[in-house]
C-alpha cells in the first residue's frame, strides 16, 4: 500500500491503462498522466487526486502532447 502524500506519474498506452485499473480504491495518492483514459479510469477513486499534463489532444492514440 501506498502511503499518503505519495505522487506517481503515468504515462500512456495500454500496460500503464492496465495498471491503473489495478489501484485500490482507497489509495491516498496523487497522480499525473497525459493519457485521457487513465484519468477517466482513475477519476472514480475518491481519495486520488487526479492531475493532467495540460497541452494538445493527439485523439488517436488518448493522450496529450505539446506540452504549455
Amino acid at each position: 500500500m501506498h502511503q499518503a502524500g505519495r505522487i506517481i506519474l503515468i504515462g500512456s498506452g495500454t500496460t500503464t491503462l492496465s495498471m491503473a485499473r489495478l489501484l485500490p480504491t482507497d489509495l491516498r495518492l496523487a497522480v499525473v498522466t497525459n493519457s485521457i483514459a487513465i484519468a477517466a479510469v482513475l477519476s472514480n477513486h475518491e481519495d486520488i487526486q487526479l492531475h493532467r499534463l495540460d497541452g494538445k489532444i493527439r485523439k488517436a492514440p488518448g493522450l496529450e502532447w505539446g506540452l504549455r
